[in-house]
């Protein structure tokens, strides 16, 4: 599993992406709103920004030895303790595959370069 080729595509959809909303609108600064960014300060425009989380997830974001409880498995599910599910503009949200590639990448250690 490769961010770059796997996980980045899903986070870089458009909020108006039929197929299920990505995280740029809201989490990459300067691109969309950045409400999600401006609030949490989460910025997941890189995967060293996104190693980093944000003000609730903190680097609990990613967890590879136990992706279920990862923050941000648990975002894209609707199960964290705090805010909305994501992606907030959804439905569509992501399918559980999609989901299920994400806790694959991280289960396989989270690879992947920091500018990815």
């Amino acid at each position: 599993m490769v961010f770059a080729r796997d996980i980045r595509p899903l986070m870089n959809r458009s909020n108006t992406d039929v197929t299920g909303y990505g995280c740029a609108f809201c989490h990459y600064p300067g691109q969309g709103t950045a409400a999600g960014y401006d609030v949490t300060h989460l910025d997941l425009s890189t995967l060293g920004t996104l190693r980093l989380g944000g003000a609730t997830t903190g680097t609990s974001i990613i967890n590879v030895s136990a992706p279920e409880q990862s923050g941000l498995i648990e975002k894209l599910r609707g199960h964290y303790f705090e805010g909305d599910r994501m992606p907030k503009s959804g439905p569509p949200y992501w399918s559980d595959d999609e989901i299920q590639l994400v806790v694959t990448w991280m289960s396989q250690g989270a690879l992947g370069a920091d500018g990815d």
